[in-house]
């Protein structure tokens, strides 16, 4: 069990990496449009996912049943429709709101997984989701209209997020860790094409540095975390990888802050100041 936390924590800590690496390319004075970025990290994705299955000698684990290749594309629609719901929300609401609201994630994550899955709920995990609980109530104090558009779907990204979770355990049960890692982001790299071109927002992929720069985050992000995080879900309960999970934006304050101190002038002209 020991491995799983672990496997959980370096999974956070590689999340940080890629969120500020994504919040860095997307600023204006960088000039990457997120959908240039996504789409260019989920092929880069995919070629590290199948590239690490198979150096992983899962090269015959590879060649899935029909429910396993319906699981696998499930997860990509569930990890898709969860960004796309919380890109949309910051649209409506602001930012924080919509970060905040997203933060119930974890609190799906523990019912479902009593509820479908049989998790244990320890004393502790019923302590930090009542954190969960009071810090949501009181970031929201005196927030209106939180049964709009923006914040339903907020929450709609938070419970797509549960049970993106909860079916990467069950797959994971029958299909080794690199090889879902693989897939979904094959899943995922369809859906996100697709919402691309029938919503008629395709952008220039980006070049130079910035275009290697973002395979760095490929490989960090969408490959490395995911792929840790799946390794941890392997042998952990779902609710203790998701309470775990939520260690990440700890690490973003810390590299955000890392940079604004070692490199102030480029975090200046990046506007990069962290979280707020």
């Amino acid at each position: 069990m020991l491995v799983g936390y672990l496997l959980a924590i370096a999974s956070a800590a590689a999340g940080g990496v890629y969120f500020c690496l994504g919040a860095f390319l997307v600023k204006p004075a960088v000039g990457v449009s997120v959908i240039a970025f996504t789409r260019t990290v989920y092929v880069w994705a995919t070629l590290f996912g199948f590239l690490g299955a198979l150096l992983s000698g899962h090269r015959r684990a590879l060649r899935l049943t029909g429910p396993q290749i319906a699981a696998n594309a499930l997860l990509g629609v569930l990890f898709a429709v969860s960004v796309i719901l919380a890109f949309d929300s910051v649209v409506v609401i602001q930012a924080t709101t919509s970060a905040v609201l997203q933060r119930t994630n974890v609190l799906f994550v523990l019912l479902l997984g009593f509820l479908l899955l049989g998790d244990r709920l320890t004393r502790s995990e019923l302590a930090a989701a009542f954190l969960v609980v009071c810090g949501v109530a009181l970031m929201l104090k005196g927030q209106s209209d939180l049964l709009g558009r923006g914040p339903m779907e907020a929450l709609g990204s938070a419970l797509a997020s549960a049970l993106y979770q909860l079916t990467a355990k069950k797959t994971l049960a029958q299909v080794p860790a690199p090889v879902v890692n693989a897939y979904r982001n094959v899943s995922v790299l369809v859906i996100f094409v697709a919402y691309e071109l029938i919503g008629g927002r395709s952008s220039a992929p980006p070049e130079g540095r910035i275009y290697w720069t973002i395979v760095v985050a490929a490989f960090v992000g969408p490959f490395l975390h995911t792929l840790l995080n799946l390794m941890a879900l392997a042998r952990l309960e779902v609710s203790k990888a998701a309470l775990v999970a939520q260690m990440q934006p700890i690490f973003v304050l810390l590299y955000s802050s890392l940079i604004v101190w070692l490199l102030p002038s480029q975090a200046a002209a990046w506007k990069f100041s962290g979280p707020r």
